[in-house]
């Protein structure tokens, strides 16, 4: 591509005006330090434990995050084996990827006489940065790939690919959130679609090796990605040319595959080791009390819900849909096997006990498999341009409005209800802004062994503003835990008056005397803030409460009216489930 070309071509420009965006809003909103986050500083914490501290029980890496959050912060990434050996949950791949940046962190927190303790603002910038470079490989190796399978979609595809992006969660995991998964494993499927293409070209032991660290950077970022091999019969073309292929593969180049799978278990070896020396041992379930539902995924709600749809919050799969179809006629063997590679991540990420995930835009784990789900999508665009790019550039807008919504605080949970999903989109209401709250939770992985009733208060309660804390419970845990999880739901009906409805939470405080540690979550008290305005509404709260390292002794469960509301309420009834 010319110099003219990279400076006329859309895509590039949307690069640099969605980086630049990224970069001015973490400065503008001062979120620097919010750079590692979530899910994300369990990925993260092995780098700063292991290269700085040499601290396998994770104490030092929390207190040097503590200093920078004012203590105010929970490592919900850690849990306690039966012998009370701290373990990181996560898995160690996003922190091989993030090694190069992370040691360019050190070295210029050094040179500058900055702390060089993993989380200073120098070491938020850099992981930034990792992010980006990840982000930018895999929207190359992407744009690659269309063109190895649409050569005629040359002219449209530095339109489409930024579509795509707004109209996908790719744009709002790649940019907003630099420190989960998904856009690193973007680019490794990336990488290994051109590994595997290259090798259709010609079996070399380069390439193989290259194809077993691809495999095994992807076992390592998330294991389940591994169904991406269900691909080499799609990427390499026909039943003719894959027997002939693996035929060659297992006569002749016996030795490279040797080679492959041995530079694979090199990489898959690195979280033995991380498990080795957390625990002691070589073998260790990190998702320790969660697991998945095989026979009983919600595949439905999984794909048509309001709460968490793939078709409804990314509707322009349903062109890929149509693609596939279309794909059956043009080559049978690829639809097959990219039909199969569909349902079956389908049944294996719905199958997860968290089958929301708790994640705005969709099910977010299909964000890295779009890489291949989109694929379709540009047959469709073969024989139907205008009509496509008409749908594309709708389902863009709607996208376009969900990450404004999103980014600016209009509407932060992305989880939606029937009534709210259509109300929502219209961001030129003020009243809209903050209005919706998303209350509820997956229930627990494993059997309910006990049902604890907290609360069961039917008589009505004119609320006050003078009143500050209601229906104050105290339940004490059993101190013998084995990694049982808690989990309470809350039901009542509510009635209030004209004023805005804003500042009442139902908190729940999860706290332990003897290491001062607490969990503390309060939830607004509405779906709506509009809602219980002109009669009563019922409203239910669900939430799980983290105890991973089984350390707190009570759990204290109220209603805090800090905005000093007048309102009413009925049938207050507090449950606390617990889960084996």
């Amino acid at each position: 591509m010319s110099l003219l070309k990279i400076v006329r071509s859309p895509l590039i420009w949307f690069i640099v005006l969605l980086t630049g965006y990224s970069a001015y809003k973490l400065v503008k909103d001062d979120k620097v330090m919010e750079v590692i986050r979530s899910d994300g500083r369990g990925y993260y914490a092995y780098l700063p434990a292991l290269l700085i501290y040499n601290d396998p029980t994770f104490d030092e890496p929390k207190k040097a995050e503590q200093r920078y959050h004012a203590n105010d912060i929970d490592q919900l990434y850690l849990f306690k084996d039966k012998n009370g050996h701290v373990y990181d949950k996560y898995f160690p791949g996003t922190a091989l990827l993030q090694l190069p940046f992370f040691l360019l962190a050190c070295f210029l927190s050094w040179i500058s006489g900055g702390p060089v303790d993993g989380y200073s603002e120098i070491f938020h910038w850099c992981y930034f940065l990792g992010s980006l470079v990840y982000t930018w490989l895999g929207i190359y190796l992407f744009r690659k790939c269309v063109l190895y399978f649409f050569p005629n979609e040359n002219r449209r595809i530095d339109w489409l690919i930024p579509l795509l992006y707004v109209a996908t969660p790719l744009m709002y995991y790649s940019f907003s959130t630099p420190s989960f998964t998904h856009h690193y494993s973007f680019f490794l499927f990336g990488l290994f679609a051109y590994v595997m293409i290259r090798l259709k070209e010609a079996i070399t032991l380069k390439r193989m090796i290259f194809l077993g660290l691809t495999l095994g950077l992807i076992l390592l970022v998330r294991p389940t990605n591994i169904t991406v091999v269900l691909l080499i019969p799609f990427l390499l073309g026909t039943k003719v040319e894959l027997l002939a292929w693996l035929k060659k593969l297992f006569t002749n180049h016996r030795l490279m595959l040797f080679g492959s799978i041995v530079s694979c278990l090199a990489i898959v070896s690195l979280l033995l080791f991380s498990w080795k020396w957390q625990t002691g041992n070589w073998i260790v379930w990190s998702y320790s009390g969660e697991g998945f539902n095989f026979f009983h995924p919600p595949i439905l709600t999984c794909l048509l819900s309001f709460r968490t749809g793939l078709f409804v919050h990314v509707p322009v799969l349903l062109l890929s849909v149509v693609g596939i179809v279309l794909w059956f006629r043009k080559n049978r063997f690829q639809a097959t096997w990219l039909s199969v590679y569909w349902i079956v991540n389908c049944w294996l990420i719905f199958s997860w006990w968290c089958w929301d995930y708790e994640s705005p835009f969709g099910n977010r784990p299909f964000t890295e498999h779009l890489f291949f789900l989109l694929l379709p999508l540009f047959l469709v665009v073969e024989r139907k341009k205008l009509l496509t790019f008409i749908f594309v550039g709708i389902c863009a807008f709607i996208g376009g409005i969900r990450f404004w919504e999103m980014s600016t605080g209009f509407m932060v949970n992305q989880r939606f209800t029937r009534e709210n999903y259509f109300a929502s989109l219209q961001f030129w209401k003020s009243d809209n802004i903050g209005r919706w709250n998303f209350t509820g939770s997956c229930v627990p992985f494993g059997d309910k062994s006990a049902e604890i009733v907290l609360l069961d208060e039917s008589s009505e309660r004119n609320v006050l503003a003078t009143d500050e804390f209601l229906f104050t419970v105290d339940h004490s845990l059993p101190a013998d835990r084995t990694n049982e999880r808690y989990y309470l739901r809350v039901q009542l009906d509510k009635q209030i008056g004209e004023k805005r409805f804003e500042g009442v939470y139902l908190v729940i405080d999860a706290s332990s005397s003897k290491t001062k540690k607490r969990y503390y979550k309060s939830i607004d008290l509405f779906n709506d803030r509009e809602e219980g305005r002109h009669g009563w509404v019922k409203l239910d709260f669900e939430s799980q409460i983290h105890d991973y390292l089984q350390e707190y002794e009570t759990v204290r469960v109220y209603i805090w009216n800090q905005g000093k509301q007048q309102f009413r309420l009925r049938n207050v009834k507090m449950v606390l489930e617990e889960y084996k």
